[in-house]
Formats: C-alpha cells, structure tokens, sequence
C-alpha cells in the first residue's frame, strides 16, 4: 500500500509549495547564502532577499535539519501571523520526527484559524506517521467540510479506506480530490489501487499512466509495472520498474518488484540478481529470501536454499511457511534434527497438516529411535480429531504402540482419498524400511510410485529417496 510513502511524501509537497516563491532555480543541493547586507550605491536596486523556504529545501537536501529548522523557527517568529511560515517550520519537525513540537506549532496556528484546511491537513500528516488512523481521520474530515475542494485531504481520506479495504468509499474519495485538482498525481495513483483490488486492470492502468504523465514520480512507475505485469505485458512492466530502480536505485521494494515480475513469467534464474540487490540494500528484512530460497530450491540448489529459509526464520520466525521447506530439504539432506525441528514448528503453526507429526516420526525412524517416535507422537495425537481423520489417528497410533499392522493395513484400504491413502502407504514403507523388513517396503514404494500423486509431500520424499538410492547403486 502507497499510504506511507505519501503520507512522507505530503511533507515534502508542503515545503515544495510553500518555496514556490523563489525568483531563481537553484542546482539540487545548492543552500542560498543568507542575503548580506550590501553597500548600496544611489543607482543600485538592493539584493533581493533569498526566500526562507527555498534555504530551507536546500538545506534539508544535504541533510542539514537543524539548519533548516533553525530558518524556519526564525521566519515562524518573524511571521507568527503567516500560516504559511507555520506550516512550513511544523513540516520539517515532522520530517525530523519532532511530532509533539509539530502538533504545538500547529494548535498554536490554530487558535486563530480553527477550521483551517491546510493546518488540520498538516496536522493530520503527524497523526499518520504516528499511527494515529482514528485522529488522522478526524482532522481530515474537519479540513473538507472547511474546504470540500481539498484535494490533499480528500487524497489522505482515500488512502485510510483504501488501508481498510472499503473500495467503494475509497474511490469516492480519490474521485473528489481528482475533481478538487485535476493536476495533482496522488489521488490517480490511488484510485489505480481501488481498480487493481477489484481486479480492473485496464482502468488501474490507465489512471497511473495519467498519475505519470503529471508527475514521473518512482511510486506510479513500480505500480504500473505490477499492472502491465498481471495483464501480461512483460517488456512494458520491466521497463516501468527499471525506469524506477533509476530514479530511486536504492529502494529495498523496487528490487523486490522486478524479481516478482520475472518470477510470475517464468524467469525465475532472471530474478536472482533483483533479489540479491534488495538482500545487500536491507539483509535484515525477510521478504526476498523467500523468493531467492524458492528459487534455489526449484532449481535443486539445496544447500543454498536452506541457507536463506534459515535466514527467513531468523528474521521472521512467524512465517510458518519457510518451516515445511526447510523441514523438507533437511529430510532430504538427512539433517534429522533440523528436520524434526522445523517440522515440529510447522505443526505447531498448523495442527490440521498432520502430514508434518508423521514425517517427524520417520525421522525417528530413520535413525531407529522408536521410542522417541512414541513420545512425540503421544503428544501430537491429541490434536488429530479422530471422527474427521480417522486415517491419520490410526496412523499414529499404530507408531505409537507398534505392534500388528493388520488392523491399520484394513484402514488404509478403506481411505477414500487417494492423496492420503497414497501417504499412508508411503509411511508404511518407511516404517518397514526403518525395522528391516525390505520385502514389505519394497512393496509399498511400488504402491506410491504407482498411485503417483504429485504435489503430495510424500510423493516428493518418495522422488528424493528413490534418486538418492539409485545414485549408491
């Protein structure tokens, strides 16, 4: 969602439009001197004075906060009358994180100006960042019912329902702001957002294509290349995101983006490097180590793969998905205790997936600790509703007490479902396997390689084992 970005990028707006006044375009980074009072000769015009919004904006683009705070609480004073000045200084508090001297500014603004839209606005912009959704929108609300024709306010509206997910109210919103001012970028890009949720991607298009004729602005271009992407227009989504990878080459999510696109084409190799760039730009955010894991794991680069689902779970240990892959591929690199592991924990995040208990016990198995099978098995019977999955309850139960098969054998006959009738005779091969009885095991991987029931997870440990077995031989 765009909501942050231009909930930050309405600060910048603000300090834009209030250094509109300069006489002379400065090169980006260039600060004004402060204007020295010049010898002044009969037929010489004095200097002009360098507006305190443009050193402002030039200093704030080298960074140098405290300066441009420091012009601005100077020019607020000079001018306590000037809405404008006001403003002005309370955006910078905002851009430097001073919410609780912004909002004194701006109650102070205020007082003499209860209803004004700019102010309530400005003030609506800290309440944002801070989180503060409910007073956000209250001060939004008491801006357009001052001035209903306040596109900035109305846009801020739309990005709130848009976060709540009501379109219809959302896209009311960013239809008034677009009628308020026809010039303004924002409210097209939201209204894109409010035709893409609802899946109407031309119009989404459309809209951002007009977002980008006003504004080229980093954001529509990565939106548009989402769009292009989904309506299949490979080259026309690379070289929307390429064109934003340029003008912000140090965006975490632009990178990300590109990758998704390639992946979604079905070039998934193609999409290694994006995702390498957004890993050196933020290593500590999770997101493209999923991508590049499953990556590395379509294309049989194990070690790899393990390597960044590991890494998944140590930046985000509640993304439960990376548990089952990583599970997996441990199981197939013999790695049982990280296997049991992160099974373990995947089971724990989903008690109805009771293929990840019965993988845990042929873990067990495999380094012939039955016991230890019993007791954790024991333990995640308990959350199998014997009435509804009768199969799996039988299951661990006869690993559990391990004794006569025949009763279980019957029951796997009476399975209906051929997924888990095929996973239940792949776990009985196992078991065989595990207690030295290779005739019956032999068996029953016949039985799974026959029923061949791909996308099963015991169908992939049946494929890994049989390769690794004909690799020995």
């Amino acid at each position: 969602m765009k909501s942050g970005i231009v909930r930050t990028a309405a600060i910048c707006g603000i300090l834009s439009a209030l250094a509109g006044c300069a006489t002379t375009p400065k090169k980006q980074g260039e600060i004004p001197p402060a204007t020295p009072a010049p010898v002044v000769k009969a037929t010489q015009a004095p200097a002009p004075e360098i507006p305190a919004a443009e050193r402002a904006q030039a200093l704030l683009a080298q960074g140098r906060i405290a300066e441009a705070e420091a012009v601005l609480a100077a020019e607020a004073r000079k001018h306590p009358e000037s809405k404008d000045a006001q403003i002005l200084f309370a955006s910078v508090l905002i851009s430097d994180g001073k919410g609780d001297q912004a909002i004194g500014v701006l109650d102070a603004a205020l007082v003499s100006r209860p209803e004004d839209a700019d102010i309530l606005y400005t003030e609506s912009v800290v309440e944002g960042a801070r989180g503060n959704d409910k007073k956000q929108e209250a001060l939004l609300k008491r801006a357009i019912v001052s001035r209903p024709d306040h596109s900035d306010s109305l846009d801020a509206l739309g990005e709130l329902s848009l976060d709540a997910k009501d379109y219809k109210t959302a896209g009311s919103y960013f239809e008034r702001s677009i009628q308020a001012d026809p010039k303004n970028p924002n409210p097209y890009i939201g209204i894109a957002q409010v035709y893409y949720h609802q899946n109407e991607l031309p119009q989404a298009e459309d809209n951002l294509t007009k977002a980008l004729a006003l504004d080229p602005s980093s954001l529509a271009y990565s939106d548009r290349s989402r769009v292009r992407s989904e309506r299949g227009n490979l080259d026309g989504a690379v070289s929307d995101i390429d064109t934003a990878i340029g003008q912000q080459p140090d965006y975490y999510w632009n990178y990300v983006q590109k990758a998704k696109i390639l992946i979604n084409a079905g070039k998934k190799p193609e999409a290694v490097p994006s995702l390498d760039k957004a890993i050196s730009i933020d290593p500590n955010y999770f997101l493209a180590y999923v991508y590049r894991a499953g990556i590395f794991e379509e294309n049989g680069d194990d070690e790899r793969a393990l390597s960044d689902y590991r890494m998944v779970i140590k930046l985000y240990p509640a993304y439960y998905y990376a548990y089952e892959s990583l599970g997996l591929l441990s199981f197939k690199k013999g790695n049982w205790d990280e296997a049991r592991t992160a099974l373990s924990q995947a089971f724990r995040a989903l008690p109805q997936q009771y293929e990840y208990p019965a993988i845990v016990a042929i873990t067990y198995f495999k380094e012939k600790k039955f016991d230890e099978a019993k007791t954790y098995l024991t333990q995640a019977i308990k959350s199998v509703n014997k009435e509804q999955d009768t199969s799996y309850w039988e299951l661990m139960r006869f690993f559990i007490e391990q004794g006569s098969d025949s009763f279980f054998l019957t029951q796997i006959t009476k399975e209906k479902k051929l997924d888990v009738k095929a996973a239940l005779i792949f776990y009985m091969a196992e078991y065989y396997e595990a207690k030295g009885q290779k005739n019956l095991a032999e068996k029953f991987y016949l039985e799974v390689k026959d029923m061949k029931r791909e996308g099963t997870l015991e169908y992939r440990l049946f494929q890994w084992e049989t390769a690794a077995k004909q690799a020995k031989q």
